[in-house]
């Protein structure tokens, strides 16, 4: 029989609730932008454009801004290296595509095909659908012990992991068979 899962600790979840501060995310901007004036914010108009408006595209120019060196903290920690001819491509992430079955896989493979790196495909996706996607992050990824399979598809294991991340969730989960998950994540992260 397996044992209980373990609460996570108090001192844990208040590093992570600190961690998720707004004020830590602004410090953590403007040391990425080199103490530069950016404003997270900035980008949010772009973000619900390209999820609202129809007859809007993710074009070349907006990968431009969004991973600009030294203007974003995007442009920091991820640079569009090696990214296949773009200049007649136009990938549409309107809403409208939730309605279709397997649009998050479709979405992933689209987005992959052109940018070819699952960590810048993945903050364009948790920006303009927060709710849906998550960022990549292996140590995460390595703490929500995600099983291994084809990258597509542990992504979208990944986000479906952290978007189930109650402690209470998880451990009904592990109760039920589920394997490979941890209670680590408070509720509200």
């Amino acid at each position: 029989m397996e044992a209980p899962l373990m609460p996570a600790s108090k001192e844990f979840e208040d590093v992570l609730r600190a961690c998720a501060t707004e004020e830590a995310y602004r410090k953590a901007c403007v040391g990425a932008t080199g103490g530069s004036e950016f404003d997270p914010d900035t980008l949010e108009p772009l973000w619900s454009e390209l999820r609202t408006n129809q007859d809007r595209y993710l074009l070349r120019g907006d990968l431009d801004k969004i991973f600009e060196e030294g203007k974003t903290v995007y442009g920091y920690y991820w640079r569009l290296s090696k990214l296949k001819a773009w200049e007649d491509t136009a990938i549409s992430l309107h809403e409208s595509q939730r309605q279709n079955s397997g649009w998050k896989e479709s979405i992933v493979q689209k987005l992959r095909a052109y940018l070819r790196r699952m960590e810048i495909v993945s903050v364009l996706l948790s920006c303009v659908y927060p709710e849906d996607f998550a960022v990549y992050s292996p140590p995460i990824m390595t703490i929500l012990q995600v099983p291994p399979c084809p990258p597509i598809q542990h992504y979208l294991r990944y986000c479906e992991e952290l978007r189930m991340g109650t402690p209470l969730s998880r451990r009904e989960e592990r109760q039920q068979g589920r394997p490979g998950t941890l209670g680590l994540l408070p509720n509200g992260l």
